[in-house]
């Protein structure tokens, strides 16, 4: 990318940048219930959680999704991998990884 030198620092706009890069918060484009994620981490480690419900926190908002549009389009990038298959892919990662750093 090129940079944009007019781009204002204290006044940013989510495309703009002095810098020659480009930033991507990569993500899926559809919503999904925080429980269902829950669901899929018991599921995988084989645990029941223990949740406690209270009500939305200052700067919780109850629903969310990623736009790729700008991703796709510079990058031809898009989603593949499933929500239960990427926490199961986290997991087995996480495991490996702590069991390789313990000793």
């Amino acid at each position: 990318p090129t940079p944009i030198p007019a781009s204002d620092s204290y006044h940013p706009q989510p495309a703009d940048s002095r810098a020659p890069f480009s930033l991507f918060n990569l993500g899926s484009d559809h919503c999904v219930d925080l429980m269902e994620y829950i669901r899929a981490i018991e599921d995988h480690l084989g645990k029941k959680a223990i949740i406690n419900f209270l009500p939305l926190q200052p700067g919780d908002v109850p629903s969310t999704e990623a736009s790729i549009d700008r991703a796709e389009a510079l990058t031809g990038w898009r989603p593949k991998t499933q929500v239960r298959e990427g926490i199961a892919n986290f997991i087995d990662w996480f495991r490996e990884y702590k069991a390789s750093s313990v000793g």
